[in-house]
């Protein structure tokens, strides 16, 4: 997952469209999956990917099969403890079912929304919802928890940390 969407809504590169997701550190507030036992994620800037990428397509050894690249590897509790004590204040934070999110029922009083160009304006809301089942199912299943062959393979990358990227964005008050 891209560190820059945790900036929302300051825009971090003019090649990235700002998405809102399940963390909302400028309202302070976050969906979680209520019956979630592990929520783990690999969260890189965009700068840090498109520099790894480039490094790998000049690299002239063997390609791993696999090819992981981690910035952070962090909970999304950790995260948030990191968010708030960075924007001075608590998250609300609102649990919602898979099974639930699984039959197109969302819980939440707010839901993301996923405005890219590429989105139709009258399905923004139907794709916000089916993008955040998605995501939040897919977070529990693991599918944010990425190795990190190339970081190996590269070694000596010096990634962004989650602390001094939301702190470069949110400031150290967090009223920015």
């Amino acid at each position: 997952m891209l560190l820059d969407y945790l900036a929302n809504p300051h825009k971090t590169s003019p090649h990235l469209t700002q998405l809102e997701i399940n963390i909302d550190i400028q309202n302070r507030r976050a969906i979680l999956l209520s019956d979630s036992p592990d929520d783990t994620m690999v969260w890189t800037s965009l700068h840090d990917l498109a520099s790894i990428v480039t490094q790998a397509i000049g690299y002239e050894g063997e390609w791993p099969v696999n090819g992981g690249i981690t910035g952070n590897r962090i909970s999304t509790a950790e995260l948030i403890t990191l968010a708030e004590k960075i924007r001075g204040g608590k998250f609300n934070i609102e649990k919602v079912r898979a099974e639930d999110l699984k039959k197109g029922v969302v819980t939440s009083s707010w839901v993301p929304m996923v405005r890219h160009p590429s989105v139709p304006r009258e399905e923004v809301e139907g794709m916000s919802r089916m993008f955040l089942e998605g995501f939040l199912v897919g977070v529990a299943a693991g599918a944010y928890r990425v190795g990190d062959e190339w970081n190996r393979l590269l070694g000596g990358y010096k990634f962004l940390g989650v602390e001094e990227f939301l702190r470069g964005v949110w400031g150290e008050g967090g009223n920015e």
